[in-house]
């Protein structure tokens, strides 16, 4: 009987307090302004939902020569070696993409779409598929530049933004996005484990120091989607797990990030247009690090440095 009355005093006070009981939403009261609000609505959650409606499914198609499964067998079994007439045929992979600009471009794994006769994208929020075309890419790197194909002047796309470089705090929560077995836009939780791991054991080498390590879980086709922080910034893009052990997954750091795109997103190659400037891909200021000589930006007047050394003259930017 005593414990009893305990449970009905303990819903009676859950009752007047507001606290959540079963059946009830779970809401909470907000005394600094008395609006009440969703408690299930965390920085995560909000990181997460700021961050979903840009990131996009990947399904590539490719040509591939098809083995002879007689041959393979003789080959394997008895040792003859017959060579068949070839096939050709066509194979299908998953990845995931972020985009980073309202026009469409979008990021993901080179060996995502490495091969690929066709980029078809799909929005994880809004359901919408388009094709998309390869611009660039560096496979050193394993990242590429798509962008999105559509017939519509005035359309614009969700997109992500980048963490500051370098800010990264060990042990802080991480968010893991993408299209995991295709299953859509899926998301995973962990915390940053590494900021700056060397030597990954992947089945290649890639050209990329200080590697993230997470225990959010990247399985295959989360290769290309995005790596979040609680601010709902991309911090860096995921590449690869470590298959001989759990929850061991790594992300390409948003500084080397930042730096590929500054080689690959350039006027030449994304609008076939010669400009002549480099600039820093990771200052937080437009920092110039060279010019072409008699190049469209040279005769403009830029030149090496900052903002404040900058002397453009104007009178030629028509050319521009």
């Amino acid at each position: 009987m005593k414990s009893q009355n305990f449970i009905f005093s303990s819903l009676i006070w859950a009752y007047l307090t507001g606290f959540p009981v079963m059946g009830q939403n779970a809401v909470g009261l907000d005394s600094s302004d008395g609006v009440v609000r969703d408690i299930r609505v965390t920085p995560t959650v909000v990181a997460v939902n700021k961050v979903m409606p840009a990131v996009v499914n990947i399904n590539t198609e490719s040509v591939v020569l098809l083995k002879n499964d007689y041959d393979v067998l003789l080959k394997e079994y008895f040792g003859w070696y017959i060579e068949s007439s070839p096939r050709l045929g066509k194979a299908q992979s998953l990845g995931s993409g972020i985009i980073i600009d309202p026009e469409g471009y979008l990021l993901t794994n080179y060996h995502v779409i490495e091969r690929a006769t066709r980029i078809r994208v799909t929005l994880a929020v809004s359901g919408e598929s388009f094709d998309a075309k390869f611009i660039a890419g560096m496979p050193e790197t394993d990242l590429a530049l798509l962008k999105i194909v559509h017939d519509q002047p005035s359309l614009t796309f969700p997109s992500a933004n980048f963490e500051n470089v370098d800010d990264l705090l060990l042990g802080e929560e991480v968010m893991t996005l993408g299209n995991p077995f295709g299953l859509g836009g899926s998301v995973s939780r962990g915390i940053l484990s590494s900021k700056n791991r060397r030597q990954i054991p992947v089945s290649e080498q890639l050209e990329i120091d200080d590697w993230l390590q997470t225990d959010a879980a990247i399985n295959m086709g989360n290769s290309g989607g995005p790596l979040i922080n609680i601010h709902g910034n991309i911090i860096g893009i995921n590449v690869a797990t470590f298959k001989d052990g759990d929850n061991i997954g790594f992300a390409i750091p948003t500084r080397r990030v930042l730096e590929t795109i500054g080689h690959v997103f350039l006027p030449e190659k994304v609008a076939n247009s010669w400009v002549g400037i480099q600039f820093d891909p990771v200052s937080q200021k437009p920092i110039v690090l060279g010019v072409e000589s008699n190049s469209p930006a040279a005769i403009a007047g830029f030149r090496e440095g900052g903002p404040d050394s900058q002397r453009q003259r104007l009178a030629n930017t028509r050319t521009l």
